[in-house]
């Protein structure tokens, strides 16, 4: 028997930027211009209609401090919580 906790709930990386952009005093605006990426493609990215790539979860790390494996791991368990939750 393991100890794993699932999580009844999924929660895109959108959730989390948006927290630490308050928690900054940032906007999108200064994310956009900090990461070159546009609101289209951010937005893809935070509600977890595509998978965040490497080169994101690079960018964001340098503007916020959590490491880019925090990012990729964080959207991985958020698509795995998603196909789980879809199957029960």
């Amino acid at each position: 028997m393991t100890n794993q906790y699932s999580s009844p709930i999924a929660i895109p990386i959108g959730d989390t930027v948006i927290e630490l952009l308050a928690d900054n005093g940032m906007n999108m605006d200064d994310l956009i211009d900090k990461t070159g990426y546009s609101n289209e493609k951010m937005i893809q990215y935070f509600y977890g209609k595509e998978p965040v790539s490497q080169d994101f979860a690079d960018k964001l790390a340098k503007v916020f401090t959590p490491p880019a494996e925090f990012w990729l791991t964080l959207d991985q368990n958020y698509h795995n919580t998603i196909n789980r939750l879809s199957k029960q």
